[in-house]
């Protein structure tokens, strides 16, 4: 029935449930998983009030996800905020995108703006978005950041908008098609 979808993209308000769904997806596929989740750590912050961003490789459980100097992405905090750590985008995160065997599925959770001047990062997901994985991408809301408004016009990726109410009946959908791939 739904076969024919390889891209999904999620998009949502901040604390709706995207990466908690893409997490419940990953539970219902049997292909090896590549690509990234990014975590907010909204308990810690640092001299200016910005709490920090870090990346890990999707398959790696939750439970053994270390956060450190290593693999922070930037700092922000929800109010306009926020320093980026162009460098890290360009080499970690663009890393986690690069070789990935055909026939695995690529998680990125999430594409959002620190990443607007990581050229080398935006090409590795360009790269992976013209290519034939299968991809499940969380696209922050945000309709003023040009790299996003590119994502978004991509044709051959299916589009979803997640909130509180449908989380679950999104799940169902979604998982059905994950199961064939």
């Amino acid at each position: 029935m739904n076969g024919q979808i390889k891209k999904i993209a999620l998009e949502g308000a901040v604390q709706v449930g995207k990466s908690t769904l893409v997490e419940r997806l990953l539970k219902e596929t049997i292909i090896p998983v590549s690509g990234f989740m990014t975590r907010l750590d909204r308990e810690t912050t640092d001299a200016d009030g910005l709490s920090p961003l870090y990346i890990y490789p999707a398959a790696l459980p939750k439970g053994e996800r270390v956060s450190s100097a290593k693999n922070i992405l930037g700092a922000c905090n929800g109010k306009g905020g926020h320093k980026a750590y162009t460098e890290k985008f360009d080499t970690l995160a663009t890393a986690l995108l690069k070789d990935i065997p055909a026939g695995n599925l690529v998680v990125m959770d999430e594409l959002g703006f620190l990443e607007s001047g990581a050229e080398n990062f935006k090409a590795a997901v360009r790269k992976i978005l013209a290519g034939d994985l299968h991809v499940i991408m969380v696209i922050k809301n945000r309709a003023d950041v040009q790299f996003l408004n590119e994502l978004r016009a991509l044709e051959g990726v299916a589009y979803y908008t997640v909130t509180r109410e449908n989380r679950d009946s999104l799940f169902e959908e979604l998982s059905q098609i994950v199961r064939q791939w």
